[in-house]
């Protein structure tokens, strides 16, 4: 995962830099990071990331529109304006900025942000790897996991990735009532099952995952629960 520092200000570049990652290193993370001199160069940044530092007031394209620009592309992405000028808070707020950072930035208003970003990406998203690489996954693009030998299978919108969580590991960390263990080797994300069947449930892209005959009224019963939260 990348975290994306775009402003003008090599001094404060380098700040921010020596910053994210004495962060990084007190907290054992592993994400990247990329910085950028203007909204422009930015924009022509084809790497995914999850988390933008963008300064306001850039030569060019100033903060806010290249923040709208990146919430068409990447309508996910975590961004925190940057600024001298308190007064262009409420701007911020009209693309719907995570935070607001005021300059100069402090070692301890860096660190409390970077710790409401891990909160806020802790309650939506898993880490999962694929093929050695962690990436970080809305929870809500599960499809269902399986439990494997050693570790956990998780079937996602795009593609196959793997946990080191266990099912029972699992059972803490799905706590939204947006899944369902419907078999001791399977959860399955309600938003993607068809149809419920007596031994397994087939999900809208046609896979079917085992439903213990134990668990199926319940299931049954939480599916309609679940159907009534989310009616429009």
């Amino acid at each position: 995962m990348t975290i994306v520092v775009c402003d003008d200000e090599i001094i404060f570049r380098e700040k921010v830099f020596k910053i994210l990652k004495q962060y990084r290193e007190e907290h054992s993370l592993s994400y990247e990071m990329a910085f950028f001199t203007s909204g422009n160069e930015l924009l022509k940044h084809k790497e995914p990331f999850f988390l933008v530092f963008l300064d306001i007031e850039m030569p060019g394209l100033d903060g806010l529109e290249v923040a709208r620009c990146l919430k068409q592309n990447n309508r996910d992405a975590i961004i925190v304006f940057l600024t001298c000028y308190p007064e262009m808070m409420q701007k911020a707020f009209e693309v719907r900025a995570f935070r607001y950072l005021l300059k100069p930035l402090s070692k301890d208003d860096l660190y409390e942000c970077m710790n409401a970003v891990m909160d806020e990406l802790e309650a939506a998203t898993v880490m999962l790897y694929k093929g050695g690489i962690l990436k970080i996954v809305k929870t809500k693009n599960i499809l269902y996991i399986e439990a494997g030998i050693k570790n956990t299978i998780v079937r996602t919108e795009d593609g196959i990735y793997e946990s080191k969580n266990s099912m029972v590991e699992w059972d803490d960390r799905l706590t939204d009532g947006n899944f369902f263990r419907c078999h001791k080797t399977y959860y399955v994300n309600l938003a993607y099952v068809d149809e419920i069947q007596k031994v397994y449930a087939t999900l809208y892209n046609k896979e079917r995952v085992a439903v213990s005959r134990r668990n199926r009224k319940e299931f049954e019963l939480r599916m309609l629960n679940y159907i009534k939260r989310n009616a429009r």
